[in-house]
């Protein structure tokens, strides 16, 4: 590994990082690691590079060095899975790609490790159930999207003891009074 011109770096491989930080990459042009680290020393990235593309798993760390994202690419492009962690390490957000679109389950969690919101995507739309939780794990919304992305079905909402508060029907995007 040796230190290297960050700026130059970030040119072909696209990263987009403080310019403040170091940059240690191993100076290959083809299945090369990479490893950014803070001014005080800590790690603050750590990836590799295929062919002057992001390829695998990417890992940032935050600044107490605990592990704040992970995601995995292909060919430069988000592909797979995609991690977000509160600075505590608890799991925040759990969410697919496809060729840099999110595609999938997609969930975001409270901190205190109840589930906060579900929903599936397809190409970067919503589509099918969405749930919202409160903190207590006890439903807070419930909506459903058709295959274009727009609402269609009952919106529903919950207070935090779980009773229905309110629910208002849509078709196509459009509220039927």
């Amino acid at each position: 590994m040796k230190k290297v011109n960050k700026a130059t770096f970030a040119k072909s491989v696209l990263l987009h990082e403080d310019l403040d930080e170091t940059l240690v990459w191993d100076g290959q042009a083809d299945n090369s690691s990479y490893t950014v680290y803070s001014p005080s020393g800590s790690i603050r990235l750590k990836g590799t590079v295929k062919n002057g593309k992001l390829e695998g798993k990417k890992i940032r760390y935050s600044s107490n060095g605990k592990v704040s994202q992970t995601a995995f690419y292909v060919n430069g492009g988000i592909h797979g899975e995609f991690k977000v962690y509160y600075e505590n390490g608890s799991l925040l957000t759990k969410s697919f790609y496809k060729r840099g679109i999110v595609h999938g389950p997609y969930s975001t969690y409270h901190l205190n490790g109840q589930v906060l919101c579900d929903v599936n995507y397809n190409n970067g739309t919503k589509v099918g159930t969405e749930r919202r939780y409160h903190s207590n794990g006890n439903i807070r919304l419930e909506c459903t999207y058709n295959e274009k992305g727009a609402l269609d079905g009952y919106f529903r909402c919950y207070t935090k003891r779980g009773k229905l508060k309110s629910e208002l029907l849509y078709k196509n995007g459009v509220a039927v009074i």
